[in-house]
């Protein structure tokens, strides 16, 4: 499983996801993070800025992406990832 954490300042979760172009990608593997790795997205790549008729570099294997915001049109910009779960959490 792969979980996708926007933070754009690679220290906090980011509150708006559509503008966000940095990524932490944990890898779980048997309920443990088998390992971290930073996600830099060109600016033509955020949701924002990309079209919602291209694959999300997200699509890859995430199965969740947490971010502190998110607005009701992120499954257009995810068509690749029907089942992906979204989570918002307080900030």
């Amino acid at each position: 499983m792969k979980i996708a954490v926007a933070s754009q300042n690679r220290k906090d979760i980011t509150g708006h996801t559509g503008r966000c172009r940095k990524f932490w990608i944990y890898r779980i593997e048997n309920g443990v993070v088998a390992g971290k790795e930073l996600l830099e997205l060109p600016k033509e790549q955020s949701f924002h800025e990309s079209s919602p008729l291209e694959l999300s570099p997200l699509d890859d294997d995430v199965q969740v992406l947490i971010a502190g915001g998110m607005g009701a049109s992120i499954d257009k910009f995810m068509p690749g990832s029907p089942g992906i779960r979204y989570m918002r959490v307080e900030l």
